[in-house]
């Protein structure tokens, strides 16, 4: 089973990533963080697999987050997710050592497939980002 952690400060998205995840049989998602200060301290008591999360958010951004996560919590594959995929911000997720980084607009069945990929070790990235050396 793979334990995810979810960061947005948008309670609707916040909720839609819950149930999507939630209607999978090999995703539980052990938290569910309204801003990136809620992270780290989720992070140590639940013990996630992977961390999805949201870019901006107002008091901790999720690159913010992520750079806590590889500090502390090294094991948790940090995936980004973004309103705009923006090359700058993307290039700044994987120097943090981010598995992945992906769009609000994806496909849901295309986004329970990025995290298990990612869980698995693998890495999600934009595919024009493929072409453009951000992907590993």
């Amino acid at each position: 089973m793979i334990r995810l952690l979810i960061a947005d400060d948008h309670t609707g998205v916040r909720l839609a990533l819950v149930d999507l995840f939630g209607s999978t049989t090999d995703i539980a998602v052990v938290a569910a963080c309204s801003d990136g200060d809620e992270v780290l301290p989720a992070a140590r008591s639940t013990r996630p697999h992977v961390a999805l999360l949201d870019h901006v958010m107002p008091r901790m951004t999720g690159l913010e987050a992520a750079a806590q996560l590889r500090d502390e919590c090294p094991d948790v594959k940090v995936v980004l997710l973004t309103g705009t995929v923006v090359s700058s911000v993307m290039a700044e997720a994987k120097a943090l050592g981010a598995a992945g980084f992906l769009a609000k607009g994806e496909d849901s069945d295309a986004l329970t497939d990025h995290i298990r990929t990612v869980a698995d070790g693998g890495s999600a990235w934009p595919e024009a980002a493929a072409c453009g050396g951000a992907r590993s």
